[in-house]
């Protein structure tokens, strides 16, 4: 049975299996408006082509739970009702979602005189764990259920207007199992670099610290030209069969510039390894020269509450964690997978403003706003869910508070402190922490996920 077919099943046939449901809604109009929603229009057609893999249970227990999420999700019966009827028209700025800036979940969403923020809030994530039984990355079903300009396109893709977006949740990896290769890459490192313990894990700390530790010795073998072979066979067999389209040049350069501090060396090869991996993994030539298999990355951080688009790689290496790549693994079992750099949104950096060498009202005006920003942000950061530090009004109400103690003399070391005693939603502190957020529960995949150490 294909998943438009079982969605045109009748509410009759459908309470069958959903018993527990209409018993726990006391008002099967809520039912069937769900139903009569899943079955409209363009919000099928989204969501199907992530459920062609699946068995005819396995479809009927997904749209069961869709139907569930938003019996059980916090609020009213009127607004459940109109969640359901707005999913024609969606409640998601896709503009905002490929903006190629940083976002709170909550920034994307578009709420109505009768749909609350916070409600659609609630229903992204409650309904971003969807998927994880069908090996869909999760988050996907979410987007293209509270969108119509969202469809599932393939596996671990989204298509978002006309754009075709790999999704990234947590830690991801630029690159399919298998895409590179590495069997020989033991061998080729052993022949260059003959120091090197390669049944060690191999990573780009390790391979920087060998390169320059054997140009140092005064009888290395590694001369200019040896070093500029050494790197065109290493990243040439990475890489074979991709080499037409793969922008590999600036992992040579790196791996070829061992006069740099370690530090830098180290960063280099991570960053050229990742821009050729990136464009080796988005792109392929065809018949008739070269085609994109995606247009762009999407990282979701569901802890941080946080996602980004990125279709450059240079720009996506500034806004992650250092990714982790190991040329050489020494548990065998995992090479072919961890040969691809892992990628995984930052943390935001936070700043703390300083004070004005010159205290002027207009100088202390703007410390005022940025100190409230910075404190707005601290808070955040602690407690990602909460809305109501999302509030533009918050900002304005801490800003003129502080300027109001600055004004009375308040001290640095005082200044915090009294803040928090009057705007205690400040203070993670106060409440139950709320940093770990309910997380999607783990894919499943054929392979588990291994820790990538830090080599």
């Amino acid at each position: 049975m294909k998943a438009r077919e079982f969605l045109s099943e009748s509410i009759e046939r459908l309470k069958g299996h959903l018993k527990d449901l209409i018993d726990r809604t006391s008002d099967e109009t809520l039912l069937n408006k769900i139903y009569t929603s899943l079955n409209r229009g363009s919000l099928v057609p989204r969501i199907s082509s992530g459920l062609e893999s699946l068995s005819d249970p396995e479809i009927r227990g997904f749209v069961n739970e869709i139907a569930d999420i938003i019996v059980q999700a916090p609020g009213s019966y009127e607004e459940k009702i109109e969640f359901v009827n707005g999913l024609q028209k969606g409640f998601i700025d896709v503009g905002i979602m490929t903006d190629k800036g940083r976002h709170h979940f909550s920034d994307l969403l578009r709420p109505t005189d009768k749909v609350s923020k916070r409600f659609l809030f609630n229903m992204f994530n409650a309904l971003k764990d969807l998927g994880n039984g069908s090996q869909k990355g999760p988050g996907e079903f979410a987007i293209a259920i509270m969108s119509p300009e969202v469809s599932i396109f393939g596996s671990g893709d989204l298509k978002i207007k006309d754009k075709t977006v790999e999704v990234k949740a947590g830690y991801g990896t630029v690159g399919a199992t298998g895409l590179f290769q590495y069997l020989d890459v033991p061998n080729i490192l052993k022949k260059y670099l003959p120091d090197l313990d390669v049944t060690q894990n191999i990573g780009a700390g390790t391979l920087a610290k060998a390169l320059q530790d054997e140009v140092s010795k005064p009888n290395t073998s590694l001369t200019p030209d040896n070093l500029q072979n050494f790197a065109n066979e290493l990243v040439e067999y990475i890489f074979k069969g991709q080499i037409a389209w793969a922008n590999v040049q600036p992992l040579k350069d790196a791996i070829m510039n061992v006069n740099m501090p370690p530090n830098l060396l180290d960063d280099a090869i991570r960053k050229g390894y990742l821009i050729a991996a990136y464009s080796a993994y988005r792109g392929e030539m065809g018949s008739e020269g070269s085609r994109n298999k995606f247009d762009g990355l999407m990282l979701i951080d569901y802890e941080r509450q946080d996602l980004r688009y990125f279709d450059d790689p240079e720009e996506l290496y500034k806004d992650i964690d250092k990714p982790q790549i190991l040329f050489s693994a020494k548990n065998s079992q995992w090479a072919a997978r961890l040969i691809s750099p892992s990628v995984k949104l930052k943390g935001r950096e936070l700043v703390k403003p300083e004070r004005p060498a010159e205290i002027t009202p207009d100088s202390l005006n703007q410390y005022s706003k940025d100190l409230a920003s910075h404190f707005v942000s601290i808070a955040q950061r602690s407690d990602p869910q909460n809305l109501d530090l999302r509030e533009p009004q918050l900002v304005t109400d801490l800003s003129s508070t502080l300027m109001d103690l600055l004004n009375q003399g308040y001290k640095e070391a005082k200044l915090r402190a009294e803040i928090l005693k009057r705007f205690p939603m400040l203070n993670p502190r106060a409440k139950p922490n709320t940093t770990n957020v309910a997380q999607p529960a783990p894919q499943q995949s054929f392979e588990p996920q291994p820790t990538i150490p830090s080599v």
